[in-house]
């Protein structure tokens, strides 16, 4: 009859529930206050697991979106019939966004400064007293300073949390129908799993439904760095960075502070992890990129696991095309970045990573 928010107290051996704690989005297990929606206040009861109630607020429930929901699949429907994929992708975006749009922040705005009217720029920063982010923002002839203030304008975060909720709750059913140790890593909507996992869910997938799972991505290899920072064959995820950011000039024109990534190079053959924790050898195709060069990349930060397949890293100056070894050994090399470079401000050359027993 009614949808629900509630603060509660579960007590709970599964981990359904989220509860952050700072900045970080946990699902814990045991006894715990958290806020829940319709659905997983459904679940709580029905498993006997809410211990108390300290407020709530109940809504009448009705379809707001269906006409626009329905509209927008089928127009994407009919672009993907067609092959207009971009045109595709622009309706989905379209029909999945608008949840997130009742649960957008606001923000604070106060004009500072004027500018060219053509002027269009945005610059970030940080109050480390009021531990706060802000912007400084140009358009329209005017500059502005910018803060996050609360909930925006005609917001309503019910809406957001209970789509959000179902989706979890969604993803939470399919991963406890594959056993145990087959899913590798799960995403807002996204699933990753090996052979066994995606036998287990059969019956799931189909391109053209929506709620239903598609395979985007097969490999056979897998890192897993932390949440949304992860890589794979044809799939590199880290959160904030666009999959083609580095596609410009890929690994030969790297500026200081962005990551050279394996495949970087469209058609490019994957490096091959050792079997074992070795040395590498560091080596670029340029001899500008290095101590003796004037223009490329001079030293690198190297990223990697170690023999227990812990993180670990460390800086390294090149030395043109010649080789310079690791400190460190490593099962892994899967990500290097440019600290600091020559004129050029980045890297002129390829820059490889050859265990030392690969030849």
């Amino acid at each position: 009859k009614y949808a629900v928010v509630a603060r509660v107290q579960v007590h709970t051996n599964s981990n359904y529930f989220p509860v952050k704690i700072g900045d970080v989005l946990t699902y814990p297990l045991g006894t715990f206050w958290t806020t829940l929606t319709t659905p997983e206040l459904i679940l709580a009861r029905a498993k006997g697991w809410i211990k108390s109630i300290s407020h709530m607020a109940k809504y009448h429930p009705a379809p707001l979106f269906q006409n626009y929901s329905n509209y927008f699949q089928e127009l994407r429907e009919n672009y993907q019939k067609s092959g207009q994929d971009d045109w595709a992708d622009i309706a989905k975006l379209f029909r999945n966004g608008l949840y997130g749009k009742f649960g957008q922040e606001g923000y604070w705005q106060e004009q500072v400064g004027t500018a060219k009217v053509d002027e269009v720029w945005r610059m970030p920063g940080y109050d480390a007293d009021k531990k706060e982010r802000y912007n400084y923002t140009a358009f329209g002839g005017k500059v502005f300073y910018e803060t996050r203030s609360g909930e925006s304008y005609n917001s309503f975060p019910a809406i957001s949390a209970h789509v959000t909720a179902y989706a979890r709750l969604y993803l939470k059913g399919l991963v406890d129908r594959v056993p145990r140790g087959h899913v590798y890593y799960m995403d807002t909507d996204a699933l990753i799993v090996d052979d066994i996992g995606l036998k287990a869910l059969t019956g799931f997938f189909d391109d053209r439904t929506a709620g239903m799972l598609r395979v985007e991505v097969s490999s056979p290899w897998l890192v897993i760095i932390a949440p949304r920072d992860y890589t794979m064959q044809d799939r590199v995820r880290l959160k904030g960075v666009k999959p083609d950011t580095d596609q410009i000039a890929s690994v030969t024109a790297v500026v200081i502070g962005r990551d050279i990534w394996d495949l970087g190079i469209a058609g490019a053959t994957m490096w091959l992890p050792p079997q074992a924790a070795r040395t590498h050898q560091i080596a670029s195709s340029s001899a500008e990129d290095g101590a003796g060069g004037a223009t490329g990349a001079l030293t690198i930060r190297i990223f990697g696991l170690d023999a227990a397949y812990l993180l670990q890293q460390e800086d390294l100056v090149l030395n043109g095309a010649g080789n310079v070894p690791t400190a460190s050994p490593y099962t892994m090399i899967h990500r290097m970045f440019v600290l600091t470079a020559g004129s050029a401000g980045r890297n002129l050359g390829n820059i490889d990573a050859t265990a030392d027993t690969d030849g």
